[in-house]
């Protein structure tokens, strides 16, 4: 069964604020950058 915010596992009293949403956005982009990093540093240790 589905929760109302959508079953993000998590359980959120009240609706998330922009800075809820905002901090999310910028979790997801660090783990974006990170992935990069990581395949950058992969290539350096093949060559």
């Amino acid at each position: 069964m589905e929760n109302e915010n959508g079953n993000f596992g998590i359980r959120i009293v009240e609706k998330p604020t922009f800075l809820d949403i905002e901090i999310k956005m910028n979790v997801l982009f660090g783990m974006k950058q990170k992935k990069k990093e990581i395949k950058n540093m992969m290539k350096c240790l093949k060559i």
